[in-house]
């Protein structure tokens, strides 16, 4: 049993109990959509949340836009647009990502995240630094509180 659980999360790196899960191989553009009530400094406040508990994330540029283009790469896109199916019913936000591996690799590579953060959650500064989270490559964590599967 634990032989399988060791191979099973050969590709997670912990860091101070935080599960880092995907990688961007490019340091990504941030994009705000013109929809969303996240602003760039609320950005910048999780970035710097995230550094200041150990994990260092590059990225290429950070902007509001007029317009956020579907199936970009390289980029993280926040916006207020949640399915109404696609939000549980104990989901305040979702970070929606596109991935892939190299096939002889067990590390997996961002195409692109996209971050909903509705606007009644997007005052909530916790919300917002667990999505970026999601999007910078860290899964859910039990022993951290920004990134547990509940808040």
């Amino acid at each position: 049993m634990f032989l399988f659980l060791l191979l099973a999360f050969n590709n997670v790196l912990f860091i101070n109990d935080i599960f880092v899960e995907f990688y961007w191989e490019n340091p990504p553009a941030i994009e705000v959509c013109p929809d969303s009530n996240i602003s760039t400094d609320d950005v910048l406040r999780s970035i710097e949340y995230w550094k200041q508990e150990g994990i260092e994330f590059k990225y290429s540029s950070i902007k509001e836009v007029d317009y956020c283009e579907l199936k970009k790469v390289n980029v993280i896109q926040i916006s207020d647009y949640v399915e109404s199916d696609a939000r549980g019913n104990d989901e305040m936000a979702t970070t929606y990502i596109s991935w892939w591996s190299w096939a002889d690799e067990e590390k997996y590579y961002f195409y692109r995240a996209d971050v909903n953060i509705p606007k009644d959650v997007s005052s909530r500064q916790d919300v917002i630094s667990h999505e970026i989270g999601h999007a910078i490559g860290l899964g859910h964590s039990p022993n951290h509180s920004v990134m547990k599967s509940s808040l």
